[in-house]
């Protein structure tokens, strides 16, 4: 019986003015009263529908109530206007984005799209933003961004010495936070980006290292870091990326069977790489940690963001990189991962297998180490040419017994 009578006093009670109605909270005042809740009912295409207000203490009242009940009515009578407050909400929604979209800049466009951003490489979009877009187009509305801008950010860069493939990807972040833009509501338009031509550059690095030179860096790799010389050697024997080695656990090496699980890798799927009994030796010559612990953390126990400077000092030292300008002849961390696929490819290792091994997501990406595989070729069709001559000869012999 009390329940019963406890569920009566929160119900909504009538006012003495049609379709306006309330509920008091159980304990929370505003002024000498209890706190009211308003709520307003109305006939929308034969039907009653409920809709409601909001407390007393955020400023409703019951004259208020009857107000926001007529305008109702009164739209729904001559059929224009909001016929109810959920129709009313999306269209104060709607200018209020108007207003914002005249008035956003780009930085502030650049905000809103960094919060929300997943992406990997976000640290150098804002490494760009911050030197080469921002102090061009950053307080500039979006609606006035146009090629003439984007023109002068890409002759800025180019004036400075920046790599072709830096301008373009400095394009491609411009036009990804416009589409982020664009799918949100925040801009109306065309995506300025599609104004200007953007030239397709070829940024892939062409060298590796041979045998011999692999040898002698690794060697010297070896004289001044360990566990550089660890990360080098991993990298050569199973073509594996330096975020991927970076991340490597215990728990992932499985001596056993003599596998690396490599988790969470570039293209989202996790593969398997092969330990050759070099690789075996040296993880079994490690001492190894809980499941959980890195392989190979930095100096305070974190993941490695960069491969050690002592890389790059033997490389110099070396001089594997002497006298080359072209960036992509030169010799860097990555080029290790390129080596391994460069060898098996000219060993005339299947073009799948070699994209199994590196993890790459489909076909076209490894097509790269395709003219590698020619000498392959080549022996395959000599092959084909000695066959056919021996059988010639044969041939021929064959005629002369029968003369």
């Amino acid at each position: 019986m009390e329940m019963q009578e406890t569920a009566m006093k929160f119900k909504y009670q009538k006012t003495k003015y049609p379709g306006i109605r309330f509920r008091e909270h159980p304990t929370r005042k505003h002024g000498v009263l209890r706190d009211r809740y308003f709520l307003i009912r109305y006939q929308l295409e034969g039907k009653t529908k409920s809709e409601g207000l909001g407390w007393a203490s955020a400023g409703w009242t019951e004259q208020k109530a009857i107000e926001t009940l007529a305008e109702i009515k009164h739209n729904i009578r001559i059929g224009q206007g909001p016929r109810t407050l959920e129709e009313r909400r999306t269209i104060s929604e709607n200018e209020r984005n108007l207003e914002l979209r005249k008035g956003m800049v780009f930085k502030d466009a650049w905000k809103i799209y960094e919060k929300s951003a997943i992406k990997k490489s976000i640290d150098r979009d804002r490494q760009l933003i911050s030197k080469w877009i921002n102090p061009v187009i950053g307080a500039i509305p979006l609606t006035e961004v146009s090629a003439f801008h984007l023109e002068r950010i890409r002759s800025h860069m180019t004036k400075k010495n920046s790599a072709p493939r830096t301008c373009h990807y400095a394009m491609a972040v411009i036009r990804g936070i416009f589409n982020f833009c664009i799918k949100r509501g925040l801009f109306i338009g065309m995506n300025p980006v599609k104004t200007i031509s953007l030239k397709s550059y070829d940024n892939r690095r062409t060298r590796f290292v041979s045998l011999t030179e692999a040898n002698i860096l690794l060697e010297e790799i070896k004289g001044k870091s360990l566990d550089t010389w660890r990360i080098t050697l991993v990298s050569l024997l199973a073509g594996m990326r330096f975020g991927e080695i970076a991340g490597l656990q215990w728990k992932d090496i499985d001596l056993h069977h003599g596998t690396i699980t490599i988790l969470d890798p570039k293209n989202g799927r996790t593969r398997h790489a092969h330990m050759t009994s070099t690789l075996m030796e040296m993880f079994n010559e490690m001492r190894a940690g809980k499941p959980e612990e890195l392989i190979f953390p930095d100096r305070n126990g974190k993941r490695r963001v960069q491969i050690s400077d002592t890389f790059n000092r033997s490389v110099a030292k070396l001089g594997l990189n002497a006298d080359i300008s072209d960036r992509r002849q030169k010799i860097c961390f990555h080029s290790i991962r390129h080596s391994f696929a460069s060898w098996l490819a000219i060993q005339g290792e299947d073009l799948l297998v070699i994209k199994e091994l590196l993890g790459h997501r489909d076909l076209s990406t490894t097509q790269r180490y395709s003219h590698l595989s020619k000498n392959r070729l080549h022996s395959a069709t000599d092959e084909l040419d000695k066959i056919f001559t021996d059988s010639k000869v044969l041939r021929d012999l064959t005629k002369q017994s029968n003369l």
